[in-house]
């Protein structure tokens, strides 16, 4: 799936509000267009599906540079419906930010309530192209969950990142398992630290 429209309105590559698990298999979901690149609501995929499942798909892309601090996979509330056990497993979401959008992120939960029980990422790839003419991510994902539920990441690799999640941009209820977090290297299942 591709979106290139430039018209405002369509700022969303692929909108899943689905009520009862999705499956989406070996699929490309990008966005391409100045409606979702010039805009900070816009991103590639808009989840809010209830355990919905996505597997060996790409998700983003790293061929037109990101202009916003936007982010590629929007987890937030559409007409009611939340994000229930959805899962990705083994998936790849690229981005390309641009020098001046480190703030730009893989992943973003927008409020509590966006995620009942959990949003699971299992062997993830999060690739930011970070070369001579974009930018390195401060963080890679940014929750503002604090009880509805949890954003876990297993066995998942960030590259073009300073870091996976900090408390000051928003890591709470963010889960790690299989990653090293810096200050927190003495058990499995931690919280992403500065």
């Amino acid at each position: 799936m591709m979106n290139s429209s430039t018209v405002t309105q369509s700022i969303t590559t692929f909108q899943d509000e689905s009520p009862d698990g999705l499956l989406v298999e070996n699929c490309s979901i990008q966005s391409l267009g100045s409606a979702q690149l010039t805009s900070a609501s816009g991103s590639a995929l808009h989840l809010a599906g209830d355990t919905s499942e996505y597997r060996d798909c790409q998700i983003g892309d790293d061929t037109v540079i990101q202009t916003v601090a936007g982010k590629v996979i929007d987890i937030s509330t559409i007409n009611g419906a939340v994000a229930r056990r959805s899962v990705f497993r083994n998936c790849i979401v690229r981005t390309w930010a641009s020098p001046a959008q480190t703030t730009h992120v893989f992943v973003k939960v927008n409020a509590n309530g966006d995620i009942d029980r959990e949003v699971l990422f299992k062997y993830c790839t999060f690739e930011n192209f970070n070369n001579s003419t974009g930018a390195t991510l401060a963080v890679g994902v940014q929750s503002n969950l604090t009880d509805s539920g949890f954003l876990d990441l297993d066995t998942c690799a960030f590259m073009g990142v300073s870091k996976v999640a900090t408390s000051a941009v928003g890591n709470t209820n963010v889960r790690m398992v299989g990653i090293v977090s810096g200050a927190n290297t003495s058990s499995i299942a931690l919280t992403p630290t500065t």
